[in-house]
């Protein structure tokens, strides 16, 4: 905190809770250019958003006009895993422009109707650009922040597709396992996993055998149905990233009807650089490039991507954008095995 905050130069904070507070009241005397705390829970945004009744319509919309695609539209730093955290300017063309070429490669997923459940957090650059996709595409958005209270939520909200890191599927897979094993129908449900892998392989193969098809329509009954409905009976897509899937759990989920396309992406790139797309898609790949941020080897995990969709850094951690790559337009699909997913 004290050095995202340091280094941005930010002079303004907004705080969720009495912990974050806590948290951030012990570095503050360390930040002088900090002059303006907001803590939600205490209602203070309700107070500063009536500091702003009074703002006539026309300042508004000269405020707006204002902008241009080539100013800050935020400020994302990465994790830190390896080192000091490095912030991340991403303007408002960086957001628009992948928007736009997401929504046309992502028709079948982002389109109007359309509704998902977000329980990855904002400050994610994930989140963050889905959430300005689902607005450029009409789809309806939720949001849930307690994953305690995760499937209720689904069953609730009956998303059309999910956005998690694979963690968050083996999750699900394992639960199910767990409660089909405290039901005593353990042996039921390896057996249904074993022939929904069996089932997804040989369509991929293109040929399913008789017997396979009939044990896959009765546990679909029994097991596949069942596991759909817990996750609120309408998902037919699912957006994986930060690491790979793995080849077992993908076949599984697709033959419960619900296709996980994987991903590549940076915060630097805000967000992906390419994803498996439902046409020609291919379990175990991470797609081709999204149009304008083609990588500059389709099998290697470093990518180069064109600065249209690419960051630059601030303060101390100022980086130079990435270099236009010459292979725009590459089809070509990544391994998921071998390269890492959005971070």
């Amino acid at each position: 905190m004290h050095w995202n905050l340091q280094d941005s130069g930010s002079v303004a904070v907004i705080l969720e809770s009495a912990e974050h507070f806590s948290r951030f009241d012990e570095v503050h005397p360390e930040l002088p250019d900090v002059r303006h705390v907001w803590q939600i829970d205490l209602g203070d945004l309700d107070k500063l958003a009536e500091q702003g009744v009074d703002v006539p319509d026309a300042e508004i919309e000269r405020r707006r006009n204002i902008a241009v695609g080539s100013d800050m539209a935020t400020l994302i730093y990465t994790s830190g895993t390896t080192g000091r955290p490095k912030g991340c300017v991403l303007t408002h063309a960086n957001f628009v422009e992948l928007a736009r070429n997401a929504e046309v490669a992502m028709e079948e997923v982002v389109r109007v109707g359309a509704s998902t459940l977000l329980f990855i957090t904002t400050a994610h650059v994930f989140a963050r650009f889905i959430s300005i996709l689902n607005v450029q595409a009409g789809v309806k958005t939720g949001h849930q922040a307690d994953t305690t209270q995760l499937l209720p939520a689904l069953a609730s909200f009956q998303p059309t597709f999910l956005l998690a890191v694979p963690r968050v599927f083996e999750k699900v897979y394992n639960s199910s396992e767990q409660k089909a094993e405290g039901a005593g129908r353990g042996k039921v449900f390896r057996k249904a996993a074993e022939v929904a892998y069996a089932h997804s392989v040989a369509v991929d193969a293109g040929k399913v055998p008789l017997a396979l098809k009939l044990q896959f329509k009765v546990f679909d009954a029994l097991v596949y149905s069942k596991i759909r409905q817990a996750m609120g009976g309408r998902v037919r897509f699912a957006v994986s990233g930060s690491a790979p899937l793995g080849l077992r759990l993908g076949h599984f989920y697709r033959s419960l009807g619900l296709t996980i396309l994987e991903g590549y992406g940076l915060t630097e790139t805000t967000a992906p650089v390419s994803v498996n797309l439902v046409k020609g898609f291919r379990i175990g790949t991470v797609g081709p490039a999204l149009r304008a941020s083609p990588p500059a080897s389709p099998t290697r995990a470093r990518s180069r991507s064109r600065a249209s969709t690419s960051s630059t850094g601030t303060g101390r951690t100022r980086r130079r954008p990435p270099r236009s790559s010459t292979t725009a337009g590459s089809g070509r699909a990544t391994s998921a095995a071998t390269t890492p997913t959005v971070t």
